[in-house]
């Protein structure tokens, strides 16, 4: 038997378990060189056959003795296994086309037992319209280079830094799809709405209080009764308005702030988002609710919705903020940290993940979610007090692999009598490898409070472009999917 039947014989998560062996026998190897691998897969000009390489008893890839195999079989073996796998993937996924029922989610392409095995988790991997085809070469080299289709993620007890698990989401391509326009361009359209500037947070609503553990005194603050008469009426209303001036702009994603959102203003939300038809919206990410519980397992979340109301998921905030008093007084924001993160992948989107205000910021989870994890998109709610400097500096990081960031803070956090100047309420940024419209800077990509107050009663939205490769340069049949999308004003149903 040949490797190529072999392969083809093999099941999906064979695949990606024998990929993962791989793998992990390379990552094993000091005397490998990724460079030499590198360069031997760009000469290579047709695939290598295993014939003499198999004993003839081989029914499994299982069975295959990976460790006396030439290096370059073993990689053309890896990237034929690679590439049938997720031809093998989306057709397992939507095998019923614009029928296909909500089979959009796993924890990983290879199996459990496998990630115990090798500490090597598979992910997918979609090529997002702006990243180009060079995607991270000029940066680094390494066996996710090596790779088309997947991506890998050195893991510790089943867990991305040892704490973290996955949650993979797929977008049926035949719903969700990035539209074509303007001279044959690509271009994904987001927009974020600060809100509101009329809810405060102080005295009546942020409780602070301190325990003691382990003989030091830490500070803790719960945020409760956000809301005072008829203002969440007031601001649902104008979440409601966003949402709909959002899809008559054409925009995809709209992203709120943190920590305006209520279980009873998300229930309200839903409900308008289905009784009202979208042409453009594809997904909201609603202002994230903030919810106290004992023994410091409260939750700050924010929901991902699509254009037809279903709820994805909802991501946990993945680090606590530190509110410093007058007297510089810490006190943690009294929740339980995140330890799913939640990544959705999508034809041309690539990987998009949301991180809530302090989570984008702080290095650790940033570097894991931009480099370890390939996410190009980052979706950033945020309840900011302080100046857009911090965020802005950790955006501009993004250039580098090609991940972009859309950022929404409310008003409501900069209205007060010491801060009369112009304050930045969001940012959408436009890193890529168009270079006519992508941009290093930060430049006219910015909100102002000032700019937002006209609407903030309506509704306000600020909605910017990130724009791909033109479509025409593109390598022939790279534009079309495997399955070929239809891209229409539908969405799915169930998820």
């Amino acid at each position: 038997m040949r490797l190529i039947d072999l392969l083809d014989a093999a099941d999906v998560t064979e695949l990606y378990d024998f990929m993962a062996r791989i793998i992990r026998f390379f990552l094993d190897r000091e005397d490998i060189s990724i460079d030499a691998l590198y360069a031997g897969a760009a000469e290579r000009e047709e695939a290598l056959y295993w014939d003499w390489m198999l004993d003839g008893n081989e029914d499994s890839l299982m069975c295959i003795d990976i460790d006396e195999k030439p290096d370059l079989l073993l990689l053309d073996a890896l990237q034929q296994a690679d590439q049938l796998a997720c031809e093998k993937r989306e057709d397992f996924l939507w095998e019923e086309g614009v029928l296909a029922p909500g089979i959009r989610y796993m924890d990983g392409l290879n199996g459990e037992k496998n990630r115990e095995k090798t500490n090597i988790l598979l992910l997918p991997r979609y090529k997002c319209i702006w990243e180009g085809e060079s995607r991270e070469e000029h940066h680094r080299i390494d066996i996710n280079s090596l790779l088309e289709d997947s991506f890998y993620v050195e893991i510790e007890d089943g867990k991305v830094d040892g704490k973290y698990t996955v949650a993979v989401h797929f977008l049926n391509p035949h719903f969700f799809d990035i539209c074509m326009k303007e001279e044959n361009t690509l271009f994904l359209s987001l927009a974020v709405s600060p809100v509101t500037d009329r809810v405060k947070i102080d005295g009546r609503n942020c409780r602070k209080y301190v325990e003691e553990d382990n003989g030091i005194k830490v500070g803790w603050f719960v945020i409760h009764d956000l809301y005072d008469g008829q203002m969440e009426e007031t601001v649902t209303q104008s979440v409601k308005t966003a949402v709909s001036r959002a899809d008559e702009n054409g925009d995809q994603i709209l992203v709120f702030p943190e920590m305006l959102g209520t279980e009873a203003m998300k229930e309200s939300v839903v409900e308008y988002i289905k009784s009202e038809e979208k042409s453009h919206l594809q997904f909201v990410v609603f202002p994230s609710i903030w919810e106290f519980r004992e023994n410091h397992e409260g939750h700050n979340t924010a929901y991902f919705i699509d254009g037809n109301g279903n709820e994805w998921f909802g991501q946990e905030k993945l680090r606590r903020f530190p509110l410093r008093d007058k007297k510089n007084k810490i006190f943690w924001e009294d929740i339980e940290e995140g330890k799913e993160i939640h990544l959705v992948y999508g034809k041309r989107y690539g990987c998009m993940a949301i991180a809530i205000c302090r989570s984008e910021l702080d290095q650790n989870i940033r570097d894991m979610l931009m480099k370890r994890l390939n996410v190009k998109l980052v979706l950033c709610p945020s309840w900011s007090s302080g100046s857009s400097y911090e965020f802005e500096t950790s955006f501009l990081t993004g250039a580098e692999m090609s991940c972009n960031v859309a950022w929404c803070n409310t008003c409501s956090a900069l209205v007060s009598e010491k801060q009369q100047d112009e304050q930045i309420v969001g940012i959408v940024t436009a890193f890529g490898k168009n270079r006519e419209k992508s941009k290093l800077s930060l430049d006219e990509r910015r909100l102002t409070n000032s700019d937002c107050r006209i609407g903030c009663e309506g509704g306000c939205i600020f909605s910017k472009r990130i724009y791909g490769i033109d479509s025409k340069k593109r390598k022939e049949g790279e534009s079309n999917d495997r399955k070929g999308a239809s891209v229409g004003n539908q969405y799915i149903k169930e998820h």
